[in-house]
């Protein structure tokens, strides 16, 4: 079966991701309306991807010198272990490796798509890490980038006897980076009849809800435009830290601190320690 081409589904479905947005706006009045154009024009303007990673993840990225897929991640360490990328990637994936596999090997160039999530502020999808890198329109916006209103594996692959992708209803959905905005409002566009803007970012972007940014391209370290860490998580450390002073921090968070120490230790040898901001 040939693969599809997610990118060109996209630019396929602006005309109708235009036209939806239009007639929902077309139902709006007074602050509600405001606030969907309001909310619209900042996700145009500002809107760019964020990719939240845990310090063994940003470290592996500063090391490397640009961000790899989950196939080249399995593939290097298949390479350094002396087993198949296959293997490392079953291991990586867990218990989403059957869906990842159909997923990216249903697309051309599926085994290099980066994911991240649509980002105007905030710590991200911090489900996925603890330190937010943000990459600005100046340098997604020339990448080849698709956009999904929530987590491609959850919404378009289909448990049943045999997975099965759901390209009828992604068709219908995906979205170019120039029609983010579209996709954006028209999935929150219920949300912000009540929410001001102050809670848009969270709101776009948080723990488990998100906007999933699909890009192809080399991303690098000194693309990384902000590097965000939550205010609360920052505290939590610091926390950490003057409990092992005094000898009371377990095992496990011992490691964990750690961790996150090295972290800034290299951060701040490359030079991105500027760019850290607690949010």
């Amino acid at each position: 079966m040939a693969r599809l081409d997610l990118f060109a589904l996209a630019r396929a479905n602006e005309a109708a991701l235009t036209k939806q947005s239009e007639d929902r706006r077309a139902a709006l009045v007074g602050d509600h309306l405001t606030r969907f154009d309001r909310f619209s024009e900042t996700v145009g303007k500002t809107g760019g991807i964020s990719m939240n990673m845990k310090p063994w993840k940003l470290l592996a990225f500063l090391r490397r010198g640009r961000y790899l897929s989950v196939h080249e991640v399995a593939e290097e360490r298949a390479a350094a272990s002396g087993t198949t990328s296959d293997d490392e990637l079953r291991r990586s994936q867990g218990t989403y490796y059957e869906r990842r596999v159909l997923f990216d090997r249903a697309f051309e160039q599926g085994e290099l798509f980066l994911y991240g999530a649509l980002n105007i502020g905030g710590p991200g999808a911090i489900e996925y890490g603890l330190f937010c890198l943000f990459f600005g329109q100046a340098v997604t916006g020339h990448f080849q980038g698709a956009f999904l209103p929530d987590n491609s594996l959850e919404r378009y692959v289909k448990p049943a006897a045999v997975l099965t992708l759901d390209d009828i209803t992604l068709r219908q959905e995906v979205a170019t980076s120039a029609q983010k905005h579209c996709l954006a409002a028209l999935k929150h566009v219920d949300d912000l009849a009540s929410l001001d803007p102050q809670a848009w970012g969270g709101m776009l972007c948080s723990k488990q809800c998100f906007v999933e940014a699909i890009v192809v391209g080399e991303l690098r370290p000194d693309h990384v435009e902000q590097l965000r860490v939550a205010r609360d998580e920052m505290r939590r450390f610091a926390d950490l830290a003057l409990d092992d002073m005094m000898g009371k921090v377990a095992p496990v968070d011992r490691v964990e601190l750690e961790d996150f120490t090295s972290c800034l230790a290299v951060l701040q040898a490359s030079g991105l320690a500027a760019l850290l901001m607690e949010v």
